[in-house]
């Protein structure tokens, strides 16, 4: 998983945070769940999506004044976010955009 993703983005090592132990309960449920003929990342990988979309939306030319990450997470907050982790596929939909003002 790590080796397929740091080959496709020249700054991906700053996507990952400390190695952990891999006792850990993982924060990022959704990273195990299995696609047909895909394997499970390892147990001690922790991908920061925020950095990683960060760092894409500036690299695609978005100034970084004007990108606004939250700190909230969906399966924390299932009174104010959808969270498909935490309350399952029938619990609604998120979704983002991005404009350009003319």
């Amino acid at each position: 998983f790590v080796t397929k993703f740091t080959a496709q983005f020249a700054d991906a090592a700053d996507y990952f945070d400390e190695p952990r132990s891999g006792e850990e309960p993982n924060p990022l449920q959704w990273l195990n769940m299995k696609p047909p003929g895909h394997q499970p990342p390892p147990k001690n990988v922790h991908l920061d999506l925020r950095k990683a979309n960060r760092s894409q939306l500036i690299a695609a030319g978005l100034l970084a004044k004007n990108i606004y990450v939250s700190d909230l997470c969906t399966a924390c907050h299932t009174g104010l976010l959808f969270s498909h982790r935490r309350e399952g596929p029938l619990s609604g939909r998120l979704m983002s955009a991005i404009g350009q003002r003319q």
